[in-house]
């Protein structure tokens, strides 16, 4: 991903999109009562972002929940799904770079903007990603953006990019419920081809962390295991696994679809 700054030079992103984020392992919640709005919101979420790159008009969306919603897997895929020219820009990494990294990004097919909330307050951030905001609309693009709060709620201080924020359709998406997290955690071994005992599975519902993200990292590890020891996933496997602490971040981890075992 590159952006285009002043006097011919330009600024590398260390940005990527992490394989395994694709609408087609985005699990939608189960329909319950309980959680029927959880479900609406997902599915209209889905629903827009697959339909983008066939959108014969600009369309914006910004979709907001606490972590573990799956809001930052659906602006991956939909860049993905977009394909070249499309840019993720995930502020809470991008920060510390400065609002400079803005520049020349407008005007994408699709530019999909994470974690609002971490440049919220900063002035200069905010005069930037307004003015990134104004050069997307009227280079005809989409715009994705996404936050923990709704665009109203958010602590900007500038009152012209919250208004522009709004715009569009906001969606509130919420994290899944225990069930749908180990549903999904399931669903992707089986994508991959991984097989998991029901012991090794009971294991991991008592003792593996909840948080989606260090979750299926866990199963990005699981996976790498089971190639190298040429066996499924066992509770042996697991339970050491889990006693090493707390598993390192994995960014991108390599693509697997249902591969051999």
């Amino acid at each position: 991903m590159v952006a285009d700054i002043p006097a011919g030079r330009q600024l590398t992103l260390p940005v990527g999109l992490a394989d395994c984020s694709d609408f087609e392992n985005f699990h939608l919640p189960t329909q319950t009562p309980a959680g029927a709005a959880g479900r609406q919101g997902a599915a209209l979420a889905l629903q827009l972002l697959q339909s983008l790159p066939a959108a014969a008009a600009p369309r914006q969306v910004h979709l907001y929940g606490p972590d573990g919603c799956g809001r930052s897997h659906l602006l991956q895929a939909a860049c993905r799904a977009m394909g070249a020219g499309a840019r993720y820009l995930p502020l809470h990494e991008l920060a510390a770079l400065g609002p400079q990294v803005l520049q020349g990004m407008a005007g994408a097919p699709l530019l999909a903007v994470d974690d609002v909330q971490a440049i919220a307050g900063l002035a200069d951030w905010e005069q930037a990603l307004f003015a990134a905001y104004n050069q997307q609309r009227e280079g005809g693009g989409h715009w994705l953006a996404a936050s923990t709060s709704a665009p109203a709620n958010l602590p900007l201080g500038l009152a012209d990019l919250r208004s522009r924020l709004q715009w569009g359709t906001v969606i509130g998406l919420q994290p899944l419920t225990d069930a749908d997290l180990w549903a999904a955690f399931v669903e992707r071994a089986q994508r991959r081809g991984l097989a998991v005992s029901p012991r090794a599975l009971q294991h991991l519902q008592l003792h593996a962390p909840r948080d989606p993200a260090r979750l299926f990292t866990l199963l990005e590890r699981l996976d790498a295991l089971s190639l190298a020891a040429r066996r499924p996933v066992d509770w042996p496997m697991v339970r050491e696994l889990l006693a090493q602490g707390a598993e390192p971040t994995v960014a991108a981890p390599p693509a697997h679809t249902g591969r051999s075992r």
